[in-house]
């Protein structure tokens, strides 16, 4: 098992932790918890992870030394917000990230929907994962941090806190997020506070302004990234002047946007 500590926010909200050397999937281990009759507010932490999941059902493994942590949520079905939960993670990785490099690095910043990036590279990767048990629906949100190595053979550039020149190991990295989160988590407040969280989340935003490529499971369009409304959603502005709302989907900046592979 390996320390992974709390701070004094987090203890004081009343979360937990479990750390491991290496887990197959932090997400995974989260959501087992409350099968086995666990409660919330629970995190699950490890230097390793074998066998990860990304968006899309992409595979994100962590290599040693890495951090992926996950933290269990419980609610109610259909309890309103819990959609945004993506930003509230977000969010807080930037804030605990944000204690590590030089103050107003304008490098580091939050890429829709729910990655972190160092001067163009992916740093931060998010996902979320959803069960539902009887009268609960269970989250793990899962946030994995390129501490000591970032992964290659990717579509897209990535970077670590190494190669940036940050010497923090993922234990204290662990520390900064689940602070970060416990605050976020209540500003947040079931959704009574997404306009905070967003604002905050609009101030440290990459490639506002600027041309993007969105890919959605139907196909791909190109134009300027605009705002987000209220709810989070991407306003994309065409070039013929119209707007387009986009809810789900991948962001590239349309100069470095990964070539599509067809199937033969």
């Amino acid at each position: 098992m390996v320390d992974f500590r709390l701070g004094p926010i987090a203890r004081g909200a009343g979360y937990s932790v479990h750390g491991f050397e290496s887990v197959e999937s932090t997400n995974l281990r989260a959501l087992e918890h409350p099968r086995a009759g666990g409660g919330d507010r629970v995190w699950f932490a490890a230097l390793e992870q074998t066998a990860g999941r990304g968006r899309r059902g992409r595979q994100w493994s962590s290599s040693k030394g890495n951090l992926a942590a996950s933290v269990l949520i419980s609610a109610a079905p259909g309890q309103a917000g819990l959609a945004n939960l993506g930003f509230v993670a977000g969010v807080s990785t930037y804030a605990a990230l944000a204690r590590l490099v030089d103050e107003g690095d304008a490098r580091l910043a939050l890429k829709w929907p729910n990655d972190v990036l160092y001067d163009g590279h992916k740093l931060v990767g998010i996902l979320i994962e959803a069960e539902t048990a009887g009268d609960r629906v269970n989250l793990a949100i899962g946030i994995g941090v390129n501490v000591s190595e970032a992964p290659t053979g990717l579509p897209y550039a990535a970077t670590s806190l190494s190669k940036m020149g940050i010497a923090a190991g993922a234990e204290t990295v662990f520390e900064l997020l689940a602070e970060a989160f416990s605050h976020w988590f209540g500003v947040w407040n079931l959704g009574a506070g997404l306009a905070d969280v967003l604002d905050y989340w609009r101030a440290h935003a990459a490639g506002l302004g600027e041309r993007i490529v969105v890919r959605q499971t139907d196909g791909s369009f190109e134009g300027s990234f605009e705002r987000l409304d209220d709810e989070g959603r991407l306003i994309v502005r065409m070039d013929d002047g119209s707007t387009r709302l986009v809810t789900a989907a991948d962001v590239f900046p349309a100069a470095a946007a990964p070539v599509e592979r067809t199937e033969a």
